[in-house]
């Protein structure tokens, strides 16, 4: 059994080194995608390709914060992953993203539960989403075209979305919204579920257009799909994803540090984010003495 690890990355290319050689097994194999507009230098993505566990890093899209472009990513990165046939689970992280378990426990706890999928998901409308979630979708969201990041652009993003509002302009959505679902960008999923999410997109070429200019589509594009599927009697709503939701260290959610340790190890967690240099580095070195 192979595990494709599934990386979408922008910056700090020393701790995506250090995350692929944390998982220094043969049958983890990564599939990278770095953000197009991303100032990681060329010398140093050859540093990664170099690793013999890297199948595949490319940087093929301009991702903002929130894009339509961040679950394109995912979908590339996973469509060229399961042309290995040998690979049976897939894993979303992100570059800031580090294995809490041994690359044996993490083999045996899936052999373990074969055929099972984790999957963070709750039915629209989601608790804590502005309107449920319907806001992300039913109203043209301009993330691809302008980048939040941008105070300027960031302001004309909501004030489109308020034009919206204001005047009732709704796009009309190809499914019912009782089918539609929520959660965590971050998942673990079989390979014959995948493979059904991409025969579901070429059955359904409206349900992937429906998420053209809206917010965030890779949290509600695959738990729909799977929570309208066959497979979703063996959906775990849990994403196996240690994440501190607070504000700390600048950064929600939390960059971790020391203080996450107990609770890193306590979780059943298999990847946890987000790690930052040098607020994690000491955090970093307390979870691989315990693995080890």
């Amino acid at each position: 059994m192979k595990h494709a690890i599934l990386v979408t990355a922008y910056k700090k290319v020393d701790h995506l080194i250090r995350l692929v050689k944390a998982l220094n097994d043969d049958d983890f194999l990564f599939y990278i995608h770095i953000d197009k507009k991303s100032s990681i230098a060329e010398a140093d993505i050859e540093r990664v390709k170099a690793i013999e566990q890297v199948k595949l890093i490319d940087k093929k899209y301009d991702i903002n914060w929130g894009s339509y472009n961040h679950l394109k990513a995912f979908l590339y990165l996973a469509g060229e992953a399961v042309k290995n046939n040998q690979v049976s689970y897939l894993h979303a992280v992100t570059g800031q993203d580090f294995p809490v378990k041994s690359c044996k426990q993490i083999k045996d706890f899936f052999e373990q539960n074969k055929g099972t999928e984790y999957l963070d998901n709750n039915p629209f409308p989601v608790k804590g989403w502005p309107g449920g979630g319907l806001d992300r979708i039913i109203y043209h969201n301009m993330y691809d075209k302008l980048n939040p990041s941008s105070n300027y652009q960031g302001k004309l993003i909501k004030l489109l979305i308020d034009v919206q509002k204001t005047f009732k302009i709704k796009r009309k959505l190809p499914i019912s919204l009782s089918m539609l679902y929520g959660g965590s960008t971050y998942w673990t999923l079989t390979r014959e579920c995948i493979l059904y999410v991409f025969d579901y997109m070429q059955a359904n070429p409206a349900f992937a257009k429906m998420f053209e200019n809206s917010f965030c589509a890779e949290e509600i594009f695959f738990q729909t799909i799977v929570m309208n599927s066959p497979f979703k009697g063996n959906v775990i709503n849990n994403h196996l994803r240690y994440i501190n939701w607070e504000y700390k260290n600048g950064s929600m959610p939390a960059i971790l540090d020391d203080d996450d340790f107990d609770a890193i190890i306590k979780s059943d967690a298999i990847f946890a984010r987000k790690f930052d240099s040098p607020v994690s580095d000491h955090l970093f070195e307390k979870i691989n003495s315990y693995i080890k």
